[in-house]
């Protein structure tokens, strides 16, 4: 399995680019602590579920996924986990899955791109002001 700290062109359901420079997994930790409302999501301060049994743990800049608390082997495919979140979750097939970690981070899992974390973004949607 692929690590690294940069996403680039994720796709959000409005097909709106998300270019994120390199977030750091000291950044991502310290957002998941003061985000209280996503607190069941962590199992630690440095790992986060992500459902079907499967952990992300943020250690030494690396993303290291991890099955029942046994961390999986480098070959494990990206697929494999994303295939049994989407089962547990109800039993849709994807290839993609999203994640929203904190107030301020998303996670993107799929198979081209591995596990990336992404900076979440909201923009206001005004009706037109000329009315």
């Amino acid at each position: 399995m692929v690590h690294s700290n940069f996403v680039e062109n994720v796709y959000r359901v409005d097909e709106r680019l998300i270019q994120q420079d390199v977030i750091l997994n000291s950044d991502i930790v310290a957002d998941m602590a003061a985000s209280l409302n996503f607190s069941s999501k962590y199992v630690g301060t440095a790992e986060i579920k992500i459902g079907a049994g499967y952990t992300i743990r943020l250690e030494n800049e690396q993303k290291n996924l991890y099955k029942e608390s046994v961390k999986c082997e480098q070959h494990t495919r990206p697929e494999d986990a994303i295939f049994a979140i989407g089962q547990a979750r109800g039993g849709f097939t994807t290839t993609r899955i999203g994640e929203t970690i904190s107030e301020n981070y998303g996670l993107h899992m799929s198979p081209d791109r591995s596990f990336q974390f992404y900076k979440r973004e909201s923009h206001n949607r005004r009706s037109d002001e000329n009315d």
